[in-house]
């Protein structure tokens, strides 16, 4: 695939993500007025939603002006090792999940979390560790050994 279809592909996302979030909102809005307790905080994580995309796409489309390629190899191994690092992190915080159900939940009889929240907190986590070992593979440098 080419830079420019690249481009174009990367530029179709962006806008079904941002029309996707923003008729979410809507859709929420008509169902619940945005008054309730995590209003303000659902604005603002939907603000970030719809602004990274068009950030990156503008960030992405000047790099192909400075005539940076899109995809290199270095930037693949720390994709790669970032993603290694996340699985790693998920089959470790399944464990926690289950041992959490079996001891705390069971014995000590603590509040048990549903499947909903179960896969919500392991989203959330695997994406802060999937980001913060590519934000520290890409300042480290020396990715490609090991």
């Amino acid at each position: 695939m080419d830079e420019k279809s690249k481009i174009q592909m990367l530029t179709v996302a962006t806008v079904l993500v941002t029309v996707g979030v923003l008729a979410f909102l809507v859709i929420l809005v008509l169902m619940e007025p945005l008054a309730g307790e995590f209003g303000l905080l659902m604005l603002l994580i939907a603000a970030v939603v719809v602004l990274l995309p068009i950030v990156l796409l503008m960030k992405v489309k000047r790099d192909l002006k400075q005539g940076f390629p899109l995809v290199d190899e270095r930037g693949a191994t720390i994709k790669r090792k970032a993603g290694h690092y996340a699985f790693m992190a998920a089959i470790y915080i399944i464990l926690g999940f289950m041992y959490y159900d079996f001891i705390f939940v069971q014995v000590f009889e603590a509040p048990s979390l549903s499947p909903t929240e179960y896969f919500l907190a392991l989203d959330m986590v695997l994406v802060g560790v999937y980001v913060a070992f590519w934000w520290w593979f890409t300042r480290k440098g020396d990715v490609v050994q090991g």
